[in-house]
């Protein structure tokens, strides 16, 4: 009876921790949504999503139009819908059976995804640790902490790419750098960590017959959604075994069975990949672009600060000690922080995860730490709060960030109403194939609102897309004069709508009214779309 009450009341506390971390995750979302009012439209995008936010609604709004398999919006070039995305997909199904927009429905997973991957770390930590209290702290500093980038702000006011990449620590900016920023980035992010350490829980802890075959069901789904993390999974459990073979210098064929499970689920993924990649060449040009090369190593150095710190000794404790059971962390971080800087384009996409291996790590450290200061309450009592206020900075430092840009209805985040009631008319009177030319900063947010492609707005899904972007910026909206070029490259493209507000009217003197090959079909609030005529 004893345990089953502390048991009891152990998962009473940790659905408190659970619950706790949702608030801080969508406390911006209340602000947000009380922006939404005649004169303004809430978009839902924060500092963290605001290239790629858009990217996950359009998936959604194409699955809520009927579609299986998606097309890129990003790119007007002809192409074959070969996007499998089982997550987007699902969740515009639930959109068309249930009711509710794209947006609600990308939080609604959002927050589902985040409890699903705490409730998945927590069973996790109950494997390596035997105290509750030891348990909680560990989900807490996993759930919330962060890096010390908050240090090293730069001075420029305007963080364009350049000095993000080369000033800004990866706490900032890079969502798969701590769980915390995982889970306030997308349920993408969230979901696939969660698969990632699925994975290793079944491959280490699970001793059952099915255990094969969950594992290649789970390899094969996380490489459906989330490809990149394959080549993490894979490394990390091949140098596990060959680990664990070496020191126990016995070869454990239950661990090359498992294996062979992981790889079994792996190759259908991997081969999907590789066929729509080399099948479509829209596809082809979107993985060229996808170049995500790691920023200098003092960002990774900031961006895990203290953890980092306190991981060392941590693993410092595992060698020591010689806890052969907690190898597998010491194998899981040193791989991922390798493939940080491995010779590859997608470098930072490996860091999904690696902040979990760091935190358990560190929490071995932490735990030591509170276990030595235990008879001393007064210098415990002063060092966990500044330690865990140190580690909250720089996700609070975002939130309220966020929560400032949301309040000054600072443009992708919450959109002038006129804007979305454009975006509104162009859903309704267009076919899904219509493609619209609009700036780039406009053009990345209307396949999200309209489920309609354009020419170029994204800088990774859009072929070509530097070409495009200088073309509509220093030509097309710029002059006003070579008709006969520009109707040729709207018709060459098959572009069916223009739009013009005043991020088109910025770059140029470019007048559409006063063009016979574009006929207006809209105008409210200083925004306009023109209509391409045959």
């Amino acid at each position: 009876m004893v345990n089953s009450d502390r048991r009891f009341g152990e998962w009473w506390l940790v659905a408190a921790v659970i619950g706790l971390t949702l608030v801080f995750l969508l406390a911006p979302v209340a602000v947000g949504l009380m922006q939404n009012s005649p004169t303004h439209y809430w978009f839902g995008a924060n500092q963290v999503t605001i290239a790629d936010y858009p990217v996950y609604l359009s998936f959604i709004e194409q699955a809520r139009e009927g579609k299986l398999i998606f097309t890129n919006l990003y790119t007007t070039e002809p192409q074959t819908p070969a996007l499998f995305m089982p997550l987007w997909l699902a969740l515009g199904v639930f959109s068309q059976l249930v009711g509710g927009g794209a947006i609600l429905w990308f939080y609604l997973a959002k927050i589902a995804a985040a409890a699903g991957l705490l409730l998945m770390l927590y069973a996790f930590i109950r494997r390596l640790f035997p105290e509750i209290w030891q348990r909680l702290t560990t989900l807490v500093f996993l759930a919330w902490s962060s890096g010390l980038g908050f240090l090293i702000v730069p001075a420029e006011r305007v963080w364009k790419e350049y000095v993000i990449f080369y000033k800004v620590s990866a706490d900032f900016w890079i969502p798969e750098s701590n769980t915390f920023l995982s889970m306030y980035h997308s349920p993408l992010f969230s979901m696939a960590q969660l698969l990632l350490l699925a994975i290793f829980y079944v491959f280490l802890f699970v001793d059952r017959q099915w255990k094969f075959l969950l594992l290649t069901l789970l390899t094969l789904l996380l490489g459906i959604l989330h490809p990149y993390d394959l080549v993490t999974v894979g490394l990390v459990l091949f140098l596990y075994v060959l680990v664990r073979w070496l020191t126990d210098r016995r070869f454990s064929w239950t661990a090359a069975q498992a294996y062979i499970a992981v790889v079994a689920g792996a190759l259908p993924a991997g081969l999907y990949y590789v066929w729509i990649t080399r099948s479509e060449w829209v596809v082809s040009a979107w993985a060229l672009r996808n170049w995500t090369p790691s920023p200098p190593v003092f960002s990774y150095l900031f961006g895990y600060g203290l953890v980092l710190m306190l991981a060392v000794i941590g693993a410092a404790v595992v060698l020591r000690r010689y806890k052969k059971d907690l190898y597998f962390l010491l194998v899981w971080a040193l791989t991922s922080g390798v493939l940080l800087y491995a010779p590859s384009p997608i470098q930072r996409r490996f860091a999904n995860g690696l902040h979990i291996a760091l935190a358990l790590l560190a929490a071995l450290a932490l735990i030591l730490i509170i276990q030595r200061l235990q008879k001393q309450r007064a210098a415990l009592y002063i060092i966990l709060p500044f330690l865990f206020a140190g580690l909250l900075v720089s996700n609070i430092t975002i939130l309220v960030e966020d929560v400032a840009s949301y309040q000054r209805h600072q443009f992708p985040a919450v959109w002038p109403s006129e804007y979305a009631s454009a975006a509104d008319w162009l859903q309704n009177n267009s076919a899904p194939d219509d493609a619209v030319m609009a700036d780039v900063q406009i053009a990345n947010v209307l396949p999200a609102l309209t489920g309609r492609p354009v020419y170029a707005g994204h800088g990774h899904q859009t072929a070509d897309f530097d070409k495009k972007r200088k073309l509509l910026e220093r030509w097309f909206f710029r002059t006003n004069t070579d008709d006969a070029g520009k109707a040729a490259l709207l018709r060459a493209n098959h572009i069916r709508f223009v739009w013009y507000s005043e991020y088109e009217r910025v770059w140029g003197d470019f007048a559409p009214s006063e063009k016979d090959y574009l006929e207006k079909v809209y105008e409210r609030g200083g925004v306009e779309v023109y209509q391409v005529k045959e």
